[in-house]
């Protein structure tokens, strides 16, 4: 048994631990759906497939300069579920878009601001 003061061993500040573990979830996440569709740097998520009136989960992927790549359906449903299921607290009444490259994930209309800012 380790030596440790009080017999017992010290844990982290508990927001630490939230924080680097909440940040490696969120990239792991990414390397996952870049695993899933290979070229894309971006998944874009939604609860609304379109032309389709009821919630359904759906996803887009785009590679780097923003062109769309082809995901079948299994694709779209897996990776739209996965982030709603690790976000289930955002509004996803409106779309996300995740950066495959930094786990980062915002709001479309957020994303499509900071492309015109040059950001």
């Amino acid at each position: 048994m380790p030596d440790f003061p009080g017999g017992r061993a010290t844990a982290a500040p508990p927001h630490e631990n939230a924080a680097v573990a909440a940040a490696e979830r969120r990239l792991r996440l990414a390397e996952l759906l870049a695993d899933l569709a290979p070229g894309a740097r971006t998944i874009r998520v939604s609860q609304r497939e379109p032309h389709r009136s009821w919630p359904s989960p759906y996803a887009r992927a785009y590679d780097e300069r923003g062109q769309r790549l082809p995901l079948n359906r299994a694709q779209r449903l897996t990776a739209a579920r996965w982030v709603i299921r690790a976000r289930p607290e955002l509004d996803w009444d409106e779309p996300h878009d995740l950066d495959l490259a930094s786990g980062a994930l915002r709001p479309t209309a957020e994303a499509y601001a900071a492309v015109e800012r040059g950001c």
